[in-house]
């Protein structure tokens, strides 16, 4: 009888990051910045569990979240902050942690 491997290179991470959203995109702060860095590389969902802070500009809101992060394959911490920062509006990410 064989035996079948399946390999799951998902990981969960949890991370801080500040986006910027501009002001006339209509859509709710949270959804807007998933959305944002669900787009990138290796990320296969984001889910906003707080908003930390608002920071509101003439042409845009800096909002700063706790995020939880799946990447669809296995990369390290540093990795997955370079792919986040890369993403639309991202104005910074910190505390890139994998959820133990």
């Amino acid at each position: 009888m064989a035996t079948k491997h399946s390999t799951d290179h998902r990981k969960r991470w949890t991370a801080e990051v500040a986006v910027r959203i501009p002001r006339d995109g209509g859509a709710a702060l949270e959804s807007d910045a998933a959305r944002r860095l669900q787009r990138v590389q290796s990320v296969e969902r984001v889910e906003v569990r707080e908003l930390r802070g608002i920071e509101p500009a003439l042409a845009a809101t800096v909002a700063q979240f706790e995020i939880a992060v799946v990447t669809a394959t296995e990369i390290d911490e540093h990795r997955l902050q370079e792919l986040l920062s890369s993403a639309s509006g991202t104005e910074r990410v910190d505390g890139v942690e994998p959820n133990r």
